[in-house]
């Protein structure tokens, strides 16, 4: 849409204008929004955009995970197969009945069938498929980039000496530059660049989950609805390295960026990072002095003079009937 030229531009707002009389219609299928990249025709575009009717669709999981598929040849099925089970022999079982909940039995396949991704990346791409860049060629770009995506993963034999899947960590490498310009995920790039050096001297695999996190709070903001999968939480986190080399690991890992506040959990055991300027420390403690302060509903009459005169006047009526 936004590669369009001016000419074309108005070639398309004449047609607009001819299907109102002359039963001319045009389809126009576009992976990105006008909205996505608007640069010196925005106006442009906009004034053609409000002459036709806009349907939003986004790719399903299915219909992504048979995208991905196909953006690599598999030469020796009998190999892959069996480096599959080695690999996958302590992948939590219960990570494919979280995730394929709507679909089942063909969408574990389709998920199974995109190793070495491990099955939670896999589902993370089919959601920021629709959310990041331009929509599915952004993931596409990661599947068949050799610098710090797919491609470079499977062409590194250490990765299948070691047994490992391709995780989550590997996207926030890869999308970080999107990040970094989403002015809603400037709290989270901030808080990678102030702490990665930190967080780097304790191990490789601090660094994966403290990536992870970031990049399940970068993606809470974009998405609206079913955040549970999204959340960083100690169930969500376990099942993103589920059979991978850190989960011996996993609990001190959170334990330690808990405790030197890198990323603080927040009052329901979350990694969430706040996004106000306030310190969540002190907005914890002043949360739970006010809840001690009023334990008793005598406590909350006391504080709610309204409540309290409408609680007053139910007891003189019963007192007069």
């Amino acid at each position: 849409m936004d590669t369009l030229k001016s000419d074309r531009i108005n070639v398309l707002q004449n047609i607009a204008e001819k299907s109102q009389n002359n039963n001319v219609f045009l389809y126009l299928i576009s992976h990105r929004t006008e909205t996505a990249g608007l640069d010196a025709k925005g106006k442009d575009i906009s004034k053609m955009s409000d002459r036709y009717d806009s349907v939003d669709y986004q790719m399903d999981e299915v219909s992504t995970y048979l995208i991905l598929r196909h953006t690599f040849t598999i030469s020796d099925a009998f190999n892959l197969s069996m480096k599959t089970y080695s690999t996958t022999q302590n992948l939590d079982k219960k990570v494919y009945e979280y995730l394929c909940e709507s679909n089942g039995t063909e969408e574990k396949d389709h998920i199974q069938n995109l190793f070495p991704l491990h099955p939670y990346t896999a589902f993370l791409c089919s959601r920021i498929s629709n959310i990041i860049g331009s929509a599915n060629r952004s993931v596409l770009r990661f599947m068949n980039d050799e610098q710090s995506g797919f491609r470079k993963f499977i062409d590194d034999p250490t990765n299948y000496d070691q047994r490992m899947m391709l995780t989550a960590d590997w996207l926030w490498d890869f999308f970080f530059t999107e990040f970094l310009n989403e002015p809603l995920c400037s709290a989270f790039t901030n808080v990678f660049i102030q702490n990665q050096g930190k967080v780097k001297q304790m191990g490789d695999d601090y660094s994966r989950v403290f990536t992870v996190i970031l990049l399940l709070n970068a993606l809470s903001v974009k998405f609206k609805n079913s955040p549970e999968k999204y959340a960083p939480n100690d169930k969500n986190l376990k099942f993103i390295f589920s059979g991978d080399r850190c989960m011996e690991k996993m609990d001190a890992i959170l334990s330690w960026l808990d405790e030197t506040k890198i990323i603080v959990r927040d009052i329901f055991g979350e990694f969430k990072i706040s996004v106000t300027s306030y310190d969540s420390g002190e907005i914890t403690k002043e949360k739970n002095k006010l809840i001690s302060n009023y334990k008793f509903a005598v406590d909350y009459l006391s504080y709610n003079a309204f409540s309290r005169g409408e609680v007053s006047r139910l007891a003189d009526r019963k007192s007069v009937v």
